[in-house]
């Protein structure tokens, strides 16, 4: 999982728009304002501590409901061999979805835990 303070900026897309935070130092913006510190650290680290509820390996399909790019610093992007990494949720049967990262399918992960992930995005935006 990434250091958050490895990042240049976050981007998350969700079924309900497209969300763009930017680390200028050490502090993240979105649209140019200061989100809360404390509030944006937590829901940082619960799009990287991901709970996995099974193993899924096989292809998937379609259209993504909850996107997550992790944009890196020059000097991280050299250390981790890359310059983004990327997470995203597909839909699986209602009750989960399938984590893929940058393209490749890992495990799936309850709905309840991504609706919290967009709930989370409503309050660090709201103020």
């Amino acid at each position: 999982s990434p250091y958050i303070y490895a990042c240049e900026s976050i981007e998350i897309a969700t079924t309900e728009g497209k969300f763009i935070f930017t680390n200028e130092s050490n502090k993240f913006l979105y649209q140019g304002k200061a989100v809360n510190d404390d509030e944006f650290k937590r829901f940082f680290n619960d799009l990287v501590n991901t709970p996995s509820d099974e193993f899924y390996t096989e292809q998937t399909e379609g259209e993504a409901e909850f996107t997550v790019r992790y944009t890196y610093l020059d000097k991280y992007a050299s250390l981790y061999g890359r310059e983004y990494d990327e997470i995203s949720y597909l839909d699986s049967d209602g009750r989960k979805f399938v984590l893929n990262l940058n393209g490749k399918p890992l495990f799936k992960v309850n709905a309840v835990y991504v609706q919290r992930l967009v709930e989370s995005i409503n309050v660090i935006i709201s103020g």
